[in-house]
């Protein structure tokens, strides 16, 4: 679908029925910090089902699952996930994302009267330009640390990586970051 040149989706089919969906961006978020934060599945796709169909029951929860993630990932394919290095961080990172949205579109995501749909907040994001500060804070979680670079340049990056990592968000996370610290990078 081409988002410029059809309407945004508003509902979703789900078991042949056109079911209406929650299409704000307020709730896109709260979707993907339900989905990252490591609940059982099964409480999650209750929370997910809910902030999308609120009030609505589904006979066929995994078909509703199906639909909504669909609508959620603004109707692109499930992409495979490359890497285990989490790059954003909701909470953490939203004055970041308020202010690069403030700053690069006019937009003020604070204000209550703002609702964009869940598919355009997703393109104003993924089209941030790569000095926004969470494009710079991702690229810094992600990138590993370059093989051919100076002395400064691997001090700058290594300052940088510090200052733009998350915190941890689970046990493992904490493990893992404490082992690098000392340079145990089997962990």
């Amino acid at each position: 679908m081409n988002i410029l040149a059809s309407p945004l989706p508003t509902a979703v089919d789900i078991g042949g029925a056109r079911v209406p969906i929650v299409t704000g961006h307020r709730t896109g978020i709260q979707v993907a910090r339900t989905i990252e934060s490591g609940l059982p599945s099964a409480h999650s796709l209750g929370l997910v089902l809910g902030m999308y169909f609120p009030g609505i029951e589904f006979i066929d929860s995994g078909a509703a699952l199906d639909a909504a993630m669909g609508f959620f990932r603004c109707g692109k394919p499930k992409k495979k996930r490359r890497s285990r290095v989490r790059s954003l961080d909701w909470d953490h990172d939203a004055p970041v994302i308020m202010a690069d949205f403030r700053r690069e579109y006019g937009i003020d995501l604070s204000d209550p009267a703002v609702t964009l749909h869940w598919w355009v907040f997703m393109a104003y994001f993924d089209a941030l330009t790569a000095d926004s500060g969470i494009k710079q804070a991702m690229y810094y979680r992600t990138a590993p640390r370059p093989k051919d670079a100076g002395k400064e340049a691997l001090r700058h990056f290594d300052r940088m990586k510090r200052a733009y990592a998350l915190p941890p968000k689970t046990e493992a996370e904490a493990i893992a970051r404490e082992a690098a610290k000392w340079g145990d990078t089997d962990v």
